[in-house]
């Protein structure tokens, strides 16, 4: 029977690393560091799907099937109390849009006549600036905020008399994927 003993000395055994292993390693080692660098060093631009969310959060909560939410005059920019509306009706964190100022919406009612009733605006009012600029100039700005203006056909009702009208919407980001604070 074969002595089967794990620990035995084995002198002489040791093993010079050849130049082709010293070399695969290496290689590993230079792919590690390589991945990491390009992992950490991409830049991630989050902002043109942000805006997109946001129009269609709002969206959902002001237009119900072609028609304007029966609350929307209510919602109106009159106070800060009234504005909170808007971010209970559409389930809107406040805390994210106004204290982190990465984010702007606004919504507007338009009649033949011009705007119906008072806009809808929630944000960094500096966003809108901004995206006015680009949108008069054409201009683009790399470190302006990503800009969204939807207009989008709609029905509703103001005294009593059934009209048509367009609901624009514009939402902004200037958010450049860093994390958000919860608050926690």
């Amino acid at each position: 029977m074969k002595n089967l003993d794990l620990f035995e000395d084995k002198k002489g055994d040791e093993k010079i690393m050849s130049l082709w292993e010293i070399f695969v390693l290496m290689m590993v080692g230079v792919g590690i560091v390589v991945g990491v660098l390009v992992y950490y060093s991409a830049s991630i631009d989050v902002r043109e799907t942000e805006i997109n969310l946001l129009y269609e959060k709002i969206a959902l909560c002001l237009n119900e099937d072609g028609y304007l939410a029966d609350d929307y005059f209510e919602l109106g920019n009159k106070n800060e109390e009234e504005v909170l509306n808007i971010f209970e009706k559409c389930n809107l964190n406040p805390n994210v849009i106004f204290d982190t100022s990465d984010f702007y919406f606004e919504a507007r009612l338009y009649d033949e006549n011009g705007i119906v009733g008072e806009p809808i605006v929630g944000g960094s009012t500096l966003h809108q600036t901004n995206c006015q600029i680009l949108e008069d100039t054409g201009a683009k700005g790399k470190e302006f905020a990503k800009c969204l203006k939807i207009r989008e056909p709609i029905k509703f009702e103001i005294n009593g008399e059934s009209k048509n009208g367009v609901l624009e919407i514009r939402t902004a980001s200037n958010q450049r994927g860093s994390r958000i604070s919860t608050g926690q």
